[in-house]
């Protein structure tokens, strides 16, 4: 399956929108994400993680999966892969 945070990226609508929020999630992003990704989105792997420890309850679904990891030396290095 895809990691979630693929599947989210941050573009300036929603930026703005995050702004308004009094939310610690909200102001974290609004603070914090790299200035030079707003209008272009951009994976948000990080903030998502910290977004999951501030309010726990935006994780909706969770699924135990297998993992691999790969470690030859080559492009793929590091990549995870999960498995059902």
């Amino acid at each position: 399956p895809v990691d979630i945070s693929v599947k989210t990226s941050l573009g300036d609508d929603l930026k703005k929108r995050l702004a308004a929020s009094s939310s610690p999630a909200a102001q974290f992003i609004t603070r914090f994400h790299p200035p030079g990704q707003a209008g272009g989105g951009g994976f948000m792997w990080d903030e998502i993680s910290v977004l999951a420890f501030l309010d726990p309850s935006i994780i909706t679904q969770q699924q135990q999966l297998y993992v691999n990891i790969d470690i030859d030396h080559g492009p793929g290095y590091g990549q995870t892969i999960f498995v059902e």
